[in-house]
C-alpha cells in the first residue's frame, strides 16, 4: 500500500513555497495580472501555486546543474576572476575536511564488509550508504535545516533566471530596460547562489559522513 498522507515540511515552505511565491508576485507585477481582492482566497492562490511553482522550477534547477552549468562560467574573464573568489570563499571550507572524512568511510565499509576492498564508490553512492547506516541504526541526524538551505539556494539559481528574462522582455521599470547590466548580474547572482548552495550541501554531506564514521566504527 501507498502512503497517501501528505506532509508539509520545512523543505517545502523554503525549497519550494518561498521561491513559489516570488516568482508568482513578480509575475503579477510585471504583467499587471488582476488577483481576487479576498485575503483567504489570495493567500491559497499564493501558497497553492507557489508550491507548484516552487517544484517546477526545483526540478529546472537539478537540469541546469547537471547539463548546462559551464554557459555562465565561460562569458567573460572579469566574471571567472568573481566565480574563483566565491569558490575560495564558499568551498575551500569544508573541501579537506571531506575528502578526509570519505577516505575513512571507504575503509569502514571495507571493514564491516558493506562494501568490496576494490569496488569504486562515487559520492552519491557513499553518501546513500551512509544515510542507509545512519537509518538502520534509529539515529535522528537532525539535517533538515541544511537541506532547506541548499534548496533554497537551488530554486532561486531558475527563479534569478526568470526574473531576468521576464523583466528584460517588458520592462517594469527604466532601470530594467539595461540588458547589458541585466545579464552580467544575473550570472552573478547565479553563481553567487550556485555555490551557496554547494557550500550547504558539502557541509551536509560532511554532517552525514562524521555521525556514519562514529557509527561504523562502533559495527
Amino acid at each position: 500500500m501507498f502512503d497517501t498522507k501528505l506532509s508539509f515540511t520545512l523543505y517545502d515552505v523554503i525549497g519550494h513555497v518561498i521561491p513559489g511565491i516570488f516568482v508568482l508576485i513578480l509575475t503579477v507585477w510585471v504583467f499587471g495580472i488582476v488577483l481576487p481582492e479576498q485575503a483567504i482566497v489570495l493567500t491559497t492562490i499564493g501558497v497553492v501555486v507557489g508550491y507548484i511553482i516552487g517544484h517546477i522550477f526545483h526540478a529546472i534547477s537539478s537540469w541546469i546543474l547537471q547539463k548546462i552549468w559551464w554557459i555562465p562560467t565561460t562569458l567573460s574573464k572579469p566574471i571567472d576572476r568573481t566565480i574563483a573568489t566565491m569558490r575560495s570563499i564558499f568551498l575551500v571550507q569544508v573541501r579537506g575536511s571531506s575528502q578526509e572524512l570519505k577516505s575513512q568511510i571507504k575503509q569502514e565499509l571495507v571493514r564491516t564488509g558493506l562494501a568490496q576492498k576494490n569496488a569504486k564508490i562515487d559520492e552519491l553512492e557513499l553518501y546513500d550508504y551512509c544515510s542507509n547506516v545512519l537509518l538502520e541504526s534509529g539515529f535522528i541526524d537532525g539535517r533538515d535545516i541544511l537541506e532547506s538551505k541548499e534548496a533554497f539556494y537551488r530554486s532561486l539559481i531558475p527563479t534569478t533566471i526568470y526574473s531576468a528574462v521576464i523583466t528584460s522582455i517588458q520592462p517594469p521599470a527604466p532601470i530594467f530596460e539595461n540588458k547589458l547590466l541585466i545579464a552580467i548580474s544575473t550570472v552573478l547572482i547565479v553563481e553567487f547562489l550556485f555555490y551557496r548552495r554547494e557550500y550547504y550541501r558539502r557541509i551536509k554531506n560532511n554532517q552525514v559522513y562524521k555521525q556514519a564514521l562514529i557509527k561504523l566504527r562502533n559495527m
